[in-house]
This record gives structure tokens, sequence and C-alpha cells, in this order.
């Protein structure tokens, strides 16, 4: 079973319009999970989205990626916590992409917090493959199991020589802001970087 869960085309069109306009201001919410870009009057909102990748022995798989919209009642913002500001003229734009996969299910170890045993649990987990590995389509002929393409962010350069990385790990209900940073080792190594041309 293969998944492509991908920008859309008006997202990919929101993403190369960014291209040569100043990035005023980054800000998140007051809860944290998501990400908006100030450019002049333009408002962008990088927010998380859930998309259900059902397989045989899993029907409740699933993974997030960034929803990127210019929609501002898309996204609540009731109150805006400001990240960094003057970034410079936006120059270039890198969607990231990954390859999901999931693990068959297994058991997990009991959990002690505090004077509560958490017992034993069963679930399955997220395997993060690069996108160009040369087994996915032998394991996707193979096996009843999802192969999900998907974008999970994109790194943004501005002229002050400033990189953003606006991401999630593709299964947790968030999307993270770093600058001037490299992403989680987790992911770093499964990532494959495309240019918006």
């Amino acid at each position: 079973m293969n998944y492509s869960i991908v920008f859309n085309e008006n997202e990919i069109q929101l993403l190369k319009s960014l291209v040569g306009q100043t990035l005023d201001e980054v800000q998140t919410p007051g809860f944290e999970y998501s990400i908006r870009f100030l450019c002049g009057k333009n408002i962008i909102d990088f927010s998380p989205d859930e998309y259900a990748t059902p397989e045989k022995d899993n029907d409740l798989a699933g993974v997030s990626r960034p929803m990127i919209t210019n929609d501002c009642s898309q996204v609540r913002f009731d109150e805006t916590k400001s990240i960094a500001k003057n970034f410079g003229v936006i120059t270039s734009i890198q969607i990231l992409r990954t390859t999901i996969i999931f693990s068959p299910l297994t058991l997990g170890g009991s959990v002690q917090i505090g004077h509560v045993e958490i017992p034993v649990r069963s679930g399955w987990h997220n395997i993060l493959v690069h996108p160009d590995n040369a087994n996915l389509k032998e394991f996707a002929k193979l096996s009843d199991k999802a192969v999900v393409n998907l974008d999970i962010g994109v790194i943004v350069k501005t002229t002050y020589f400033r990189r953003l990385y606006i991401f999630t790990d593709g299964c947790t209900y968030f999307v993270d802001g770093k600058f001037g940073w490299v992403l989680p080792n987790r992911l770093r190594s499964k990532v494959k970087y495309l240019p918006i041309h």
C-alpha cells in the first residue's frame, strides 16, 4: 500500500510566493504547536495536519505533516509569541521529504511514573527511511505494510544567512521551528532535500 502525502499545488505556490519577500517575523501561538510567518501584509501558517494511512494489520496507522495556508481562519492564534524578527529577504526554500513505514505490532515494557506503574502495552512504531532507499519498492511489493512518502517540512534561507527549519517528525501533532540549526539525528539522514523552483 503506497501513500503519497506531500504538499499540494496550492501549498507549493504559497512557498514559491515567499521567495523574494521579506520575512519580518516568526510567531507561534501560546500553546506552541504551529508556526506563523509575517511577510509584509502576508501571513503564512504552518500547522499540523493528520492523515490516515491504514494497512492490513493496522487500521489506525497515520502520519502528520505541516499544512501550509494563508487562510488565517484555519489556525487559531489567540495568543501569539514572537520567536524572532528581521530575517531579511527569503532567498530559497527546500522541501524536506521522507518515507515512513510502520513496524509490526510490538510489546512495550511497563513504565514507572512516581508511585504508579503503567502496564505493558502494545503498539506500532513509525520507521523513517530515506526516500531513495533501494529496498522500498521491493518492500512495497512483498508486504501488506504501508509505505508513505511524506513532506515533513521546509528549510527557508534568508539574506541574513539564517536557516529556518519548519518541520514535524511525521507522527506527532506539532510543527516545530528551529533557526540556524540542523534537524534532529532521528530525521537528518532520513530526509531528501527538494528545492522549490
